[in-house]
């Protein structure tokens, strides 16, 4: 998705046809399964009408973040838009098109109009599944492309709209700190259960050889969660590794809840009710949130 090659001379070519075969060709391209994204984003920015911008996931594909979540894998990148109100939406097969004010929140990217990255950030934790959106969040902030204080304050210009307490939520939640969407979604968990906010790749020093690192923990509790998710902790040679590092950080007053996808994903509160036993801390809600 960050190879923009060939961009320019698709654009102009589609540019140059009159305007009823311009349509056709449009309409082919964006309906066309063997398409790669970039030529698909392109087909989208010419079908945006002038104030408006590609949004949201497609967006964040565009400023280099997008993750698929958990039940997404295999699907194509959707292709998103914003429109200013008042404007007619995209009326293109595969296109989803939505209405919204984008005063000052409209950039470029190879001449291409996109949401701003904060306007980009909001849009994804406002309407994207939260396991998807939080990676998104971990992904971009770990990138360095926003600030969470300003993204907030951004967020203010929306009080009282639909989604954006839950999108100021997982902004606060964002950590740099994540290595995979699971451990973005597994941290969420911990999160949404009201425990202390955990610190990320903990570094445990050895006698001889590198520091070991925990996924997510809390030191002062000698706490930690380690997402296992189903690769690369299936193999018989990676339960082997996993077992020795958390029997030896045992031994350095460690301990260790491995959340396996199942129970990051599903609907069992298991993973919550682990960590309660182990910082002493009641999750504040028994049931799953998202």
């Amino acid at each position: 998705m960050d190879n923009f090659a060939g961009l320019r001379p698709a654009c102009g070519s589609l540019h140059d046809m009159p305007s009823g075969l311009r349509d056709t060709e449009l309409a082919r391209r964006l309906a066309d399964a063997g398409l790669g994204d970039d030529a698909r984003i392109h087909a989208l920015a010419l079908a945006v009408p002038r104030g408006g911008a590609v949004s949201r996931r497609t967006a964040a594909a565009l400023h280099g973040f997008h993750v698929f979540g958990h039940e997404e894998q295999g699907l194509r990148l959707p292709l998103e838009c914003t429109v200013p109100r008042g404007a007619d939406p995209v009326r293109r097969h595969g296109v989803s098109s939505y209405s919204a004010i984008l005063t000052g929140d409209v950039t470029e990217i190879r001449g291409i109009p996109v949401t701003s990255v904060s306007r980009t950030v909001l849009d994804v934790a406002r309407w994207c599944a939260p396991d998807a959106a939080i990676a998104m969040l971990d992904r971009s902030l770990a990138m360095g492309l926003w600030d969470p204080e300003e993204v907030l304050e951004h967020a203010e210009q929306f009080r009282g709209d639909k989604g954006i307490r839950w999108a100021r939520h997982l902004v606060a939640a964002a950590d740099p700190g994540a290595e995979s969407p699971g451990e973005s979604a597994c941290r969420l968990r911990l999160v949404d259960a009201g425990f202390p906010r955990c610190q990320t790749q903990i570094r445990v020093r050895r006698s001889a050889g590198s520091p070991l690192r925990i996924d997510m923990g809390w030191a002062e509790f000698g706490a930690a969660v380690e997402y296992d998710g189903r690769e690369p902790h299936s193999s018989t040679e990676a339960a082997i590794r996993d077992r020795w590092r958390r029997e030896w950080l045992g031994t350095r007053d460690w301990t260790i809840v491995p959340a396996r996808s199942r129970d990051v994903y599903g609907t069992d509160m298991a993973l919550e009710y682990a960590v309660a036993q182990m910082i002493g801390v009641p999750p504040r809600h028994h049931r799953r949130l998202w």
